[in-house]
């Protein structure tokens, strides 16, 4: 399921990202029952594969924080390697590994531009 069945869109920004031209994306739970009330995804304007993530509690203090370290793409997303930090916790950190995805064949990429993901967050 994607974030957009649990959160609503509040806005999106230009952004330099470690020195790369990115995309701020801002949602907002509209109740108590998601664990975060505000997630900032950063994507990467060129490639709009992400680059971070940031979770804020309900108190709106932000408590994890993800890195992208390394994306690897030939014709499709072949690895994944990111670190998700616990902000509560210092020095409290998970890395993740993903590979040997499986694409369903039947997306379509504007399913992928900005609006629409604005409109599919309304």
């Amino acid at each position: 399921m994607s974030l957009g069945f649990f959160y609503n869109f509040e806005s999106a920004s230009d952004v330099i990202y470690e020195e790369k031209k990115a995309v701020q994306i801002n949602l907002k739970s509209p109740s108590k029952s998601t664990s975060y009330y505000r997630i900032e995804s950063v994507i990467d304007a060129e490639t709009f594969l992400p680059l971070a993530r940031y979770y804020y509690s309900y108190s709106n203090q932000k408590i994890k924080e993800m890195k992208v370290n390394e994306i690897r793409k030939g014709k499709k997303i072949e690895y994944v390697k990111l670190t998700m930090y616990d902000l509560l916790k210092k020095g409290t950190y998970t890395e993740v590994e993903m590979k040997d995805f499986e694409f369903p064949a039947n997306l379509d990429d504007k399913m992928f531009t900005k609006r629409y993901m604005e409109l599919a967050s309304e």
